[in-house]
């Protein structure tokens, strides 16, 4: 893993938790839930996600859709992109997506503990990602849908 969890443990450790959700591919990698009892908790194998946001005070994410997700709840969000250059070479990434984050972009372990400490989020940025990604979200999508396809005199395959 990437994060230096040490450091965030020095640096943070007074004031916040750190609840993991872990990618499988790395999932049993993790060697510090024994280490940071009371600072670590490994929600790696929890079923839905969306319980822990509404836990969360701040979600450190990187490249996955859970910011489109978590920003219905008007919570802050870091995006941890260590490796960006790589990511982008061999996945692809979407031009000016990271322009776009509502959140601090950061490149390092150091960087997330700043942007956490600093808690300087832009509330305005953050309104408006969730505003252009979620203008259809209003509670009613399967109704919607259905409306819209008995709507149509045709439906075409």
């Amino acid at each position: 893993m990437h994060l230096n969890i040490d450091a965030m443990y020095e640096a943070l450790k007074n004031e916040y938790i750190l609840i993991i959700k872990l990618h499988p591919a790395i999932r049993n990698k993790l060697l510090y839930k024994e280490i940071y009892a009371n600072f670590l908790y490994d929600y790696s194998l929890y079923p839905n996600i969306n319980d822990l946001f509404l836990i969360t005070d701040i979600l450190i994410t990187d490249y996955s859709s859970i910011p489109f997700e978590f920003c219905l709840l008007n919570k802050p969000m870091i995006f941890f992109t260590y490796d960006l250059k790589t990511y982008a070479k061999k996945r692809g990434i979407m031009e000016g997506v990271m322009s776009a984050a509502p959140g601090p972009v950061v490149y390092n372990s150091t960087e997330v503990i700043e942007a956490i400490q600093n808690y300087s989020f832009d509330v305005k940025k953050m309104k408006e990602f969730n505003e252009y990604w979620n203008q259809y979200s209003n509670g009613s999508s399967s109704k919607n849908l259905v409306n819209y396809l008995f709507s149509q005199n045709e439906v075409e395959f």
